[in-house]
């Protein structure tokens, strides 16, 4: 059983085939999505992860998302043992396990047209690191992570002239993030150090600095 690739680069969006307006998540999201069904395995699964490197799978039943795993979900519910030499049998039996076992079926998503910022309020909300983006039938139409929304955040700041990175006062040629003038720093007053070989200590000769403790 091989996984799906979604795409919904054939959708037409609110500005035109296959487009969104600046600033949704439309715009932005990952539109060529891997799915599983419900009875991938575990040991699919984990392939899955290890072959594209992501880090979340949506769960398809009948071309309608039904569900979400995470490569921590994988993780929960997988031996440490499995592929050393301690492997036991039960250990291998995790890898039979089916997608809508260990799936989060509370799945949390978005149409294309919500705005970035009310995306990133309900990542805050909820504690979730990516939201699926699904049209009014359920079918996947792309996926965005937190990487993906803090991206675009950073983006549109920029262009809105709100963020900027923040100004150095390093001194010398080398420094970055500002052309404003360095602070003038106070002279260095001289300091007048004893010599060490002249101390004593009240517990005995001083040696080279060293304190000699009577016993």
């Amino acid at each position: 059983m091989d996984a799906a690739s979604q795409s919904s680069n054939d959708r037409s969006g609110p500005t035109g085939p296959g487009s969104y307006a600046e600033g949704t998540v439309g715009a932005i999201m990952t539109r060529t999505v891997v799915t599983v069904t419900m009875d991938h395995t575990v040991a699919q699964i984990r392939d899955l992860f290890h072959r594209h490197g992501f880090h979340h799978l949506l769960v398809v039943d009948n071309g309608h998302a039904a569900g979400l795993i995470s490569d921590r979900d994988l993780l929960k519910h997988m031996s440490p043992f499995v592929g050393t030499r301690a492997e036991r049998s039960q250990d291998s039996f995790c890898l039979q396990r089916r997608a809508h076992q260990i799936m989060t079926r509370s799945l949390i998503w978005i149409p294309a047209e919500t705005p970035i910022t009310d995306a990133i309020a309900l990542l805050l909300a909820h504690g979730i690191t990516c939201l699926p983006i699904l049209d009014e039938y359920q079918h996947v139409m792309g996926i965005v992570t937190w990487r993906d929304l803090l991206r675009a955040a950073l983006h549109q700041g920029l262009e809105a002239g709100v963020a900027h990175l923040p100004a150095t006062h390093e001194v010398g040629a080398d420094a970055i993030g500002s052309t404003e003038t360095p602070p003038t720093l106070p002279p260095r007053r001289p300091v007048d150090w004893p010599d060490p070989a002249s101390r004593r200590d009240e517990d005995g000769p001083s040696l080279g600095g060293l304190r000699i403790v009577r016993p």
